[in-house]
């Protein structure tokens, strides 16, 4: 889950702890932009999703996932409204 705020995504490998600084890198498909920045681990659910939110982020940076979240969602509604694709 991606936003301009911040990341969530499933633990994997080592662990992290809640407060924590990481550095993301993120490559976002199907344009893919690659994007570096610093979070904070908020929390880590039950089920190991680790929720973050971004403590530096370049404006160029911002600004592609705000672009890349805009298309996601535009492809997510057209999706939806074509007839004949729910199974």
């Amino acid at each position: 889950v991606l936003s301009e705020g911040g990341v969530a995504f499933e633990q994997q490998g080592a662990a992290l702890a809640a407060g924590e600084e990481i550095t993301l890198r993120m490559i976002l498909p199907p344009e893919l932009y690659q994007v570096e920045a610093r979070a904070r681990v908020l929390e880590i659910s039950p089920g190991g999703r680790v929720h973050t939110e971004f403590t530096e982020l370049p404006d160029a940076d911002r600004q592609l996932i705000a672009r890349h979240v805009m298309r996601w969602q535009i492809r997510k509604r057209q999706q939806d409204q074509q007839p004949g694709l729910d199974t």
